[in-house]
C-alpha cells in the first residue's frame, strides 16, 4: 500500500492496482454504459432529449463508478490518500490542466477547419458532446448540473486517473501509461467527434494528477470545463 501522494518520475511508481482490478472496473463500466443508454432510452421522450428519469440516471451511472473504484480500493487495503484525495504537493498543475484543456479543443477546431478547407470531409470529426435537453426545466437543469459538474468529475477521475492510470503506472513508465488511460478516457465518450481530442486531454490530466500528487488537481479542472460548457449550452445553444 501506498501512504504517500503520487510523485512523478522516470520509471514506474510502486504497484498499487492488480491487472484485474484494471479490467473488472473496465468491465464493470462498459455494463453500467449499456444500461444507462438502455434507461435513456426508454425514459426519452420522443425529439425531448434527455428528460429528468433519464439525467438521474447519469448520476446513478457516475455513483456506480465511484462505488466500483472504491471497493476495489477497500479490498485491497487501498486509501483514499493512495487514491489521490491528497492536498497537491504544487498547484502549478491546476491551472495548466484547466487551461491546457481549453488550448486542445480551440486547437482541435482549428485543424478540423483547416482540413475543412482543404477540400477534406469533416463531419464525423464535428460531433459536439452537448446534450440535448429542455432548458426551461428548472429540476432538469439543476439534476444535470450536478450530473455534469460533481458527479463525472468526481467518478471520471476516480476511474481513468485514480485507479486505471496509476494502476498502469505500476507496471509501466510515465509516457505510455499517459498514453493508454488518456486515449480509454477519449473512447470512454463513445463520440468520434471528440475522441482526438479528450484522448489528448486525457494525457494532461495524467500529468497533472503526477505532477500535483493530488486527485483534486484534475477533479477541479473537470468540473471547470464542464461548468463552462454546460454554462454556455444554457446560454447559446437553447
Amino acid at each position: 500500500m501506498i501512504a504517500e501522494p503520487v510523485a512523478p518520475r522516470t520509471g514506474t511508481l510502486p504497484p498499487l492496482w492488480r491487472v484485474r482490478d484494471m479490467v473488472t472496473a473496465l468491465a464493470i463500466v462498459i455494463l453500467a454504459i449499456a444500461l444507462l443508454g438502455t434507461l435513456i432510452a426508454a425514459t426519452a421522450e420522443r425529439g425531448a432529449g434527455v428528460n429528468l428519469p433519464g439525467a438521474a440516471a447519469i448520476i446513478g451511472f457516475n455513483i456506480v463508478i465511484v462505488a466500483t473504484v472504491l471497493v476495489l480500493a477497500s479490498r485491497r487495503g487501498i486509501t483514499l490518500a493512495d487514491l489521490g484525495f491528497v492536498r497537491p504537493r504544487v498547484w502549478g498543475p491546476m491551472p495548466i490542466a484547466w487551461a491546457g484543456a481549453y488550448v486542445i479543443l480551440v486547437s482541435y477546431v482549428a485543424v478540423i477547419a483547416l482540413l475543412e478547407a482543404l477540400g477534406l470531409s469533416v463531419e464525423a470529426l464535428r460531433a459536439s458532446n452537448t446534450i440535448d435537453f429542455d432548458h426551461d426545466r428548472l429540476a432538469l437543469v439543476i439534476v444535470l448540473a450536478a450530473a455534469t459538474v460533481v458527479g463525472a468529475p468526481l467518478g471520471e477521475e476516480l476511474l481513468f486517473r485514480g485507479l486505471l492510470h496509476r494502476g498502469l503506472r505500476g507496471y509501466w513508465r510515465q509516457a505510455p501509461a499517459m498514453s493508454l488511460s488518456g486515449a480509454l478516457f477519449g473512447v470512454f465518450h463513445l463520440n468520434p467527434g471528440v475522441l482526438v481530442p479528450f484522448s489528448l486531454i486525457g494525457v494532461l490530466w495524467a500529468w497533472a494528477y503526477e505532477e500535483s500528487g493530488s486527485l483534486w488537481t484534475t477533479i477541479a479542472a473537470h468540473a471547470g470545463v464542464n461548468g463552462v460548457a454546460f454554462i454556455a449550452t444554457l446560454l447559446f445553444l437553447e
